[in-house]
């Protein structure tokens, strides 16, 4: 089961320079799953899933960044089993406090997503792609 990163830097193996990561621990960011046709459009928080971050070093930044984490499908799947059988999950979101039923209605969103995704993994900073 997918852990959240709790490091604020990374350690270069070659020169031993300590790099850290330019968004704070705590910072969220989200996808949005409707289309925005005006500025006047109020998004609601059903509208939203939080993206799964990893820490990367970003060749285009050249610098230490955060990255999508982006789950397969087949992983998506085993945790929306484990949250059908009643465990805990920390990714994509805490459902320590969610109901079973609404947990499975939020993960089929990000399921949702990630079949219509095309793009692969990219940095949150610059938007490069990630290798």
């Amino acid at each position: 089961m997918r852990k959240l990163y709790d490091i604020d830097s990374i350690r270069c193996f070659k020169c031993g320079e300590e790099h850290f990561f330019p968004h704070g621990p705590g910072r969220v960011y989200y996808y949005l799953l409707v289309e925005i046709e005006s500025s006047m459009d109020r998004l609601e928080y059903k509208d939203l899933i939080s993206v799964i971050i990893k820490p990367v070093w970003c060749f285009d930044c050249e610098a230490a960044s955060v990255a999508e984490d982006i789950p397969t499908i087949r992983e998506f799947e085993y945790i929306y089993k484990a949250v059908s059988d009643g465990v805990e999950i920390e990714v994509p979101f805490c459902s320590s406090n969610i109901p079973v039923k609404e947990s499975q209605e939020i993960l089929k969103s990000y399921i949702s997503w990630k079949m219509n995704r095309v793009a692969g993994e990219k940095c949150l900073h610059c938007g490069g792609q990630i290798f």
